[in-house]
């Protein structure tokens, strides 16, 4: 049976009773392994992407760049010309810029008011996944800034976001505070063709609706890696590739 992401996420939390734990009595085995990837094949991963979607790509490189190297990866990417990078964590965010990229970086983490000037000196953009950026905003027009940011709706994933029924109300509360700057609006599909498309009408209902509002969202993209391989309709105005890059 295929399992898509919805219904991983609906079952998941009946799984950790079946988890097997090593304890001191079966201790891991102490040797490490490794993974050794090439970043002249993944500069080719990365064209033959761009070559076939035809639009703007948003490479995916939380977690350490899926644990193979944050900083090696995010350089090579920002040479290569990837249109921007998303990391989970503001730290990595923050390491990137540190380390000399220059593309766009996107915090898909959760939104910390305290960290607003970060976002701001570091020229960091932010995912909004609920209704809970005023003082973010606030904060960032005492600074003279915008913070970029992207509305990252839930169209039946159930697992983040603003849900899509809730999610014009929220867009019209961010459109008009000075401290923000919506550029984008997403969100992350099940990876089940029946059901995607489903979430696609969902995503182009919200932007039809604010379009007719006088606001203007910017980009909308849902595809991941998976979807690059279903259908062009997938690809909206942006793609986030993730494990594809890495091959």
């Amino acid at each position: 049976m295929k399992l898509n992401r919805r219904d991983f996420i609906l079952f998941s939390g009946l799984s950790f009773a079946f988890k097997n734990f090593r304890s001191e009595k079966n201790p891991a085995p102490s040797h490490e392994s490794w993974i050794e990837l090439s970043l002249k094949n993944m500069g080719w991963n990365l064209t033959k992407i761009k070559q076939k979607v035809k639009v703007p790509v948003m490479g995916v490189i939380k977690a350490n760049a899926y644990g193979h190297g944050l900083i090696e990866f995010g350089k090579q990417l920002d040479r290569l010309g990837v249109d921007a990078l998303m990391v989970c964590k503001l730290q990595e965010a923050v390491r990137l810029r540190e380390s000399g990229v220059s593309c766009p970086i996107y915090n898909f983490g959760p939104v910390i008011p305290n960290n607003t000037p970060i976002l701001v000196k570091y020229n960091i953009s932010q995912f909004l996944h609920t209704g809970d950026f005023k003082n973010m905003s606030l904060r960032a027009e005492k600074l003279g800034a915008a913070i970029n940011v992207h509305i990252h709706a839930d169209t039946g994933m159930n697992r983040m976001g603003i849900p899509y029924k809730k999610a014009i109300l929220v867009i019209k509360q961010a459109s008009q505070l000075k401290g923000l700057s919506i550029s984008g609006l997403s969100t992350t599909l099940c990876e089940d063709e029946q059901f995607d498309k489903v979430q696609l009408k969902r995503l182009q209902s919200i932007y039809d609706e604010s379009q007719k509002l006088g606001i203007e969202l910017g980009a909308r993209h849902a595809a991941s890696s998976s979807g690059i391989f279903e259908s062009q309709s997938y690809y909206l105005d942006m793609i986030r590739p993730g494990i594809t890059l890495y091959g």
